[in-house]
């Protein structure tokens, strides 16, 4: 009798025993032994090797099956037997050989027809091999919860199914007349292990692949990653609002082993035993991930302890104020993303979509705004707080919002229900805790200069008069201050309001710049972000088409083109008035600065501060019109020439007149009050409907009733503000630079002969004798000069030429763009071109 040791043991207590006839086989070993301590762990290929007994001297095909049988049940173990070996490649030692399995190599003179069915059953032993080296590297916090729960997993069904199996095939094999034989150890395996092992072992290997990837990939890629996420997200969402961290993690962790795992799911569809055990295994994996993903869409909370989630919560820029602070919401939470080789995002295709991740990003981010305000955000599903009073959302329906499972075919629905929560959510904290309605009616009163009540804009122009001519660094911001309080805030103010807090923030300031300068320093700024905000996506196109199509002859009206008056007064310097450096500034507390953002509060000050401008020299003009109407102006003896060149004053200055009141009705009617009136239709829809009311809401003499079938989307309405700001900003020219010079000028040339007619009085006494003597008879030193008098009317005469030529130009300029844009850009430029050409 023969007898063959393990190769493993160097005792010799397990051996082989057999006879030829008839044919029995005992294995001697004590049942289980190989799966003691624990899991059996994998040899380190230091032992040396026992030379096996040459099946070329067996030729019994029934012991060689047998031989085959024992050495097979090692090797579904990770060992390798007498006949079937390691392969030379194989390094125990190694962890990335390990981990990629052992091939194994079969005796060469064993039986065709057991070969096959060999290689089939050690392809097992290969995977089991991988997948308890994969645990014995990979199950460490440092690689996240989401592969600790894959290692959980692995670690089940090697402990409850794989070893099992094992101990059945041993037991069996251990059994007098045991009928055990290769193709039944082959169809237990492929019934019970081959497919669930199959996939761990497809899913670990691309695991540790990509790990060793990510070892060889150079860190300075993430600065490209970065720019490309940005062009990504500029392209598919003309925002930034979707901001990425696209720091490479050192490991393969989260999304990544998720996307992995689903991956292969995808891929075995067809095959429902792969796609059951595969689908059960994703959503045990994606157990940890999914309670991080709900703690964020119901409590706006991160508990990602080991950076897996999709959100990841950051440190606020340093540079961050008051003035800013919206940008700390957009940076304090971002979007966790890693790219692969082809600069595709790594992720679950749940979350592929951009609009699915600003979805997500926007439920957290304004659940901790809700927080932040004090607010509970777990007790406003079942009442009211005791600050804000915002009602019951959800409340018997909460379930609706909490994601069940990643793969579920609801997770749009419920992600849905979850961005309805919280929009509903922040809308109330504004429409019914900072009373949203009644703070737009005091942002348009306040910034459109509207003469509503008590509120008097025209008497704070009136009465600033003298200090908004002066030079900007010499009028007294003091007095000009006590006059805004006196007309504007003081009388807007409403004790206990949000009205009040805001106007106590309220300042007015000096710029360094005319605003002219500024509005054409803001186009000057390349069209990626300044003229994409304010033109939209056609932004380029339209001045590139404006630029060839239009040939605007436009030139700067400035003091070397007007000389000073014949009077001897100084006419030049009117664009240093006070009036174009003032500007109104409001600094918005939390949270309401994330309703009224930085940009909205400028596009705010740039259209208030037109309209202001337009305002003084309304006033200003008409102070002129009653100083040519009266005292040496409506002297009945003046000469011919002089009558006549004052009554081409007034008709100038009447052409003037009409140019300020069609310009000025153009900006309040045609513009604001439309555009103005549209968006706080919207927003009125939207808070009724977030506050579930079912009546009818009076809007502007008249009204409507709400709709249930429209929700509410506060980025919608935020962004609707916004849209409708930039269309006053579109409408009122305020962003092409060709038609900010053009104004400028005519506006300009107003203010020249207003400065022009003011400093006249004394020149037209020097006109009349009887008027020179009346005022200057007493004063020996002068004497009344006819000839020189003749002179100054002649001067008079060309400087009114002069205006009126390039008052003329000017506007023939600005009809021609009006007409072009009107045509081309904005049909509302054409009511003010028909005005126009009416009056002129």
């Amino acid at each position: 009798m023969n007898s063959v040791q393990s190769p493993y043991s160097n005792t010799g207590s397990s051996s082989l025993n057999y006879v030829a006839t008839p044919i029995v086989v005992h294995l001697t070993d004590t049942p289980h032994t190989l799966l003691d301590p624990s899991l059996a762990p994998a040899p380190t290929g230091l032992e040396r090797p026992i030379k096996s007994y040459p099946l070329s001297d067996i030729p019994d095909l029934h012991i060689q099956q047998a031989l085959i049988i024992k050495d097979l049940l090692y090797v579904l173990l990770g060992h390798e037997g007498y006949y079937v070996r390691y392969s030379e490649k194989y390094s125990p030692g190694s962890p990335t050989s390990r981990l990629l399995g052992p091939d194994f190599k079969i005796a060469k003179h064993l039986d065709v027809s057991l070969k096959d069915i060999t290689k089939r059953v050690a392809r097992c032993g290969k995977m089991y091999v991988s997948i308890y080296s994969f645990l014995e590297q990979y199950d460490k916090a440092i690689f996240g919860q989401v592969n600790q729960l894959l290692c959980a997993q692995i670690r089940g069904f090697i402990t409850t199914v794989y070893h099992p199996l094992v101990v059945q095939l041993e037991t069996e094999f251990n059994t007098r007349d045991s009928s055990l034989n290769l193709i039944r150890v082959d169809q237990v395996c492929q019934e019970a292990i081959t497919v669930p092992l199959s996939h761990l072992y497809e899913i670990v290997t691309i695991i540790h692949q990509e790990n060793r990837n990510r070892h060889q990939k150079r860190a300075g890629n993430a600065h490209g990653d970065l720019l490309a996420s940005i062009k990504h997200d500029l392209r598919d969402l003309n925002s930034l609002e979707l901001l990425s961290d696209t720091t490479p993690s050192l490991y393969i962790t989260g999304q990544a082993t998720l996307r992995i795992v689903q991956e292969c799911l995808d891929a075995n569809q067809a095959d429902e035993t792969s796609f059951r055990f595969l689908t059960g295994l994703f959503d045990q994996v994606s157990s940890s991930y999914l309670h991080m993903l709900n703690q964020w869409l119901v409590h706006g909370t991160v508990n990602d302890p080991y950076d897996e989630f999709l959100v990841k919560e950051v440190d606020p820029p340093a540079n961050i104020t008051i003035r800013n602070s919206d940008r700390y919401w957009e940076s304090k939470f971002v979007i966790r993303k890693e790219q692969d080789q082809a600069g595709n995002d790594i992720m679950m295709k749940q979350f592929v979509s951009k609009a699915v991740q600003l979805k997500i990003l926007r439920v957290g981010r304004y659940l901790n705004v809700i927080k932040c305000c004090g607010i509970d955000v777990c007790s406003l599903d079942g009442g009211s707080t005791s600050n804000i009073h915002i009602g019951s959302i959800y409340s018997s329906n909460a379930s609706s919002f909490i994601m069940g499972a990643i793969s579920s075919t609801d997770f749009d629905i419920r992600l849905e229900n979850a961005y309805r929560r919280a929009n509903r959510l922040i809308f109330k904290l504004y429409s019914q805790g900072y009373d949203l309605l009644s703070l737009l009616q005091f942002m348009k009163h306040f910034w459109f200069l509207q003469q509503q009540k008590a509120v008097q804009y025209d008497e704070f122009c009136q009465s600033s008069l003298a200090e908004l001519k002066k030079p900007g660094n010499m009028a007294s911001l003091s007095r000009l201050t006590r006059h805004f309080q006196r007309y504007v805030t003081g009388v807007l103010e409403i004790p206990d309001s949000i009205q009040s807090v805001l106007l106590q923030l309220t300042r007015l300031s000096m710029t360094a710049d005319n605003y002219y300068t500024h509005l054409l320093d803001i186009l000057a700024i390349k069209p990626t972000f300044a003229e994409m905000d304010y033109l939209g996506h056609a932004g380029d196109s339209f001045r590139f088409l404006l630029k060839k199509s239009l040939e605007f002859k436009s030139h700067r009206v400035d003091d070397s083109m007007i000389s000073n008056s014949p009077s001897g007064g100084d006419s030049s310097g009117a664009d240093k008035y006070a009036i174009f450096n003032m500007n109104v500034e409001v600094t918005l507390p939390f949270p309401l600065n994330l309703l009224f953002k930085e940009d909205m509060l400028a596009s705010f000050s740039l259209i208030s501060r037109n309209l202001l401008i337009a305002k003084f020299l309304v006033h200003f003009h008409g102070t002129v019109w009653r100083e040519m109407n009266r005292g040496v102006w409506r002297y009945p003896k003046l000469s011919g020439p002089v009558k006549k060149w004052i009554l081409r004053m007034r008709v100038f200055h009447s052409m003037l007149q009409s140019f300020l009141v069609e310009y000025s009705y153009y900006l309040n009617h045609d513009v604001m009050e439309p555009e103005w009136a549209q968006m706080n239709r919207k927003v009125i829809k939207a808070c009724v409907y977030a506050e579930n009311y079912q009546e009818t809401v009076p809007l502007d003499g008249f009204s409507f009733n709400s709709t249930s079938g429209q929700d509410v989307d506060f980025h919608n309405t935020v962004q609707e503000i916004q849209s409708c700001l930039n269309a006053i900003m579109k409408g009122s020219f305020l962003v092409n630079k060709e038609l900010i010079e053009l104004l400028q000028n005519i506006l300009m040339i107003i203010l020249q002969f207003d400065q022009f007619a003011l400093s006249l009085s004394k020149t037209i006494i020097h006109l009349d004798a009887t008027l020179f003597e009346k005022h200057y008879g007493q004063d020996g030193s002068r004497s009344f000069e006819p000839v020189k008098n003749k002179e100054r009317v002649q001067k008079m005469n060309v400087y009114l030429n002069r205006l009126w030529e390039l008052w003329n130009d000017q506007m023939g300029n600005y009809l021609e763009g009006l007409e072009y844009l009107g045509t081309l850009e904005n049909d509302c430029f054409l009511k003010l071109f028909h005005r126009l050409k009416v009056v002129q």
